[in-house]
């Protein structure tokens, strides 16, 4: 199976300046709506997944949560772990 994003679920791109019920919507889109996982992204090396995932967030964004990343950080979050993009992203609002 190849990985390829499904543009008809791609998410809206969140910004810095929306708000977090919207930020929070937005992950909602990308969790819900299985952006990753219909577009098979979960099957690529886990660099190349951030890769597709920080395509999504504008600039400003980006640049924060990519501070903080290792390759190792899996992009959508899981209960068994503390930090992902998604729980990045969240953070990054509250902040």
């Amino acid at each position: 199976m190849n990985a390829e994003p499904n543009a008809s679920l791609k998410p809206f791109t969140v910004k810095r300046d929306d708000m977090p019920v919207k930020m929070r919507a937005w992950i909602d889109q990308s969790e819900a709506s299985t952006y990753n996982r219909t577009s098979n992204l979960d099957l690529l090396p886990n660099k190349d997944e951030q890769a597709y995932f920080l395509t999504l967030l504008d600039p400003s964004l980006r640049a924060r949560i990519k501070a903080s990343l290792t390759d190792e950080t899996p992009v959508l979050y899981t209960n068994d772990q503390e930090d992902s993009h998604t729980s990045m992203l969240e953070r990054s609002f509250m902040a």
